[in-house]
C-alpha cells in the first residue's frame, strides 16, 4: 500500500483533480460517478493498462474536513479488505492497489464497461440470461471458497461486465450467441459477511426478508430459491436471497 499525503488537498476540487490525476492515477479523469456505493473515477492512462478505474467514499469530496464522520473511511477500509479477501477468481473484481491520500483509502480496480442495470432495462433473451446467470452464480460460489458466506448487496450495479470483444478480435463469431462477449464481475464488497456483526446491509429493493429483520429470520439454511421464473434470474441474484451459499 502507497501512502501519500497533501495537507492542501482538501481545499479546492480544481487543485483537488490536479492532484489526482498527477501524483495518484497517473492519468486523465475522464468520467466521474457518484451513488450509495461511493466515488468512482474513471481514469486513461498513456500506460497499460489503459483504463482504470478508482473509489473511494464520498466524504473524499468534502471540503470541510470538520464534517467528515470516521464512520464513512472505515467502510471504504473494510470494502478494500473484504475485495482483497474474496476476490479470488477472474469473475470477482480482484483490486490492483489501495492508496491512501488524507487517511482516504482510494482503491484501483480494473475498468469495467459497464453494470447489469444496462440490461435489466430491456427484454433478453433465454440464452443470454443464461449466459449471465450462470456466470454470477459460478462467482458467488467461488467466493465462498474464499471465506464469503453473505455479500448481502447483491444487484444489478454490483455486477460489473467486461465486454471481450474489445479485447480479442472477432470475437465471439458470428455464428455464436453475441452474449458470449460479456464476462461478468461481481464487485461491491462493502457490506460482505456484516451479518455475521449484527449488520444486515443491502438495497432496500433488493434486500431479502431476512435482511429487514435479521432476529427473525437464520441466514444459515437460506439457499437460492429454484423456483423463480428464469427471467429474474437477470436481476440478479434473486431478490429473495443476498447468500452465497447457494449451491447447498
Amino acid at each position: 500500500m502507497m501512502h501519500i499525503s497533501n495537507g492542501n488537498f482538501m481545499e479546492l476540487s480544481r487543485e483537488k483533480r490536479a492532484f489526482l490525476e498527477q501524483n495518484i492515477f497517473k492519468g486523465k479523469i475522464i468520467k466521474q460517478f457518484q451513488g450509495r456505493g461511493g466515488l468512482i473515477y474513471i481514469v486513461e492512462r498513456d500506460c497499460i493498462p489503459k483504463f482504470v478505474a478508482y473509489k473511494t467514499t464520498q466524504e473524499f469530496e468534502k471540503e470541510d474536513i470538520s464534517t467528515i464522520k470516521v464512520g464513512a473511511i472505515e467502510n471504504i477500509e473494510r470494502e478494500a479488505g473484504n475485495w482483497f479477501r474474496y476476490s479470488n477468481h477472474p469473475l470477482l473484481i480482484r483490486p490492483f492497489s489501495v492508496t491512501l491520500v488524507n487517511n482516504f483509502p482510494i482503491i484501483c480496480m480494473p475498468y469495467c464497461n459497464g453494470d447489469l442495470s444496462a440490461f435489466t432495462r430491456s427484454k433478453q433473451s433465454l440464452t443470454s440470461v443464461i449466459i449471465l446467470s450462470l456466470q454470477i452464480i459460478k462467482g458467488l460460489i467461488e467466493a465462498s471458497k474464499a471465506g464469503l458466506k453473505y455479500h448481502q448487496d447483491i444487484k444489478p450495479d454490483n455486477i460489473l461486465y467486461i465486454d471481450l470483444s474489445e479485447k480479442y478480435r472477432n470475437f465471439p463469431p458470428e455464428d455464436v450467441e453475441h452474449y458470449l462477449r460479456y464476462s461478468v464481475r461481481i464487485a461491491d464488497f462493502g457490506v460482505a459477511n456484516a451479518y455475521l456483526n449484527g449488520h444486515p446491509g443491502g438495497t432496500n429493493v433488493y434486500k431479502a426478508p431476512e435482511q429487514y429483520d435479521i432476529e427473525t429470520v437464520s441466514y444459515t439454511n437460506l439457499t437460492m430459491p429454484k423456483n423463480r421464473e428464469v427471467e429474474e434470474l437477470i436481476v440478479p441474484v434473486v431478490t429473495h436471497n443476498n447468500s452465497a451459499e447457494i449451491y447447498h
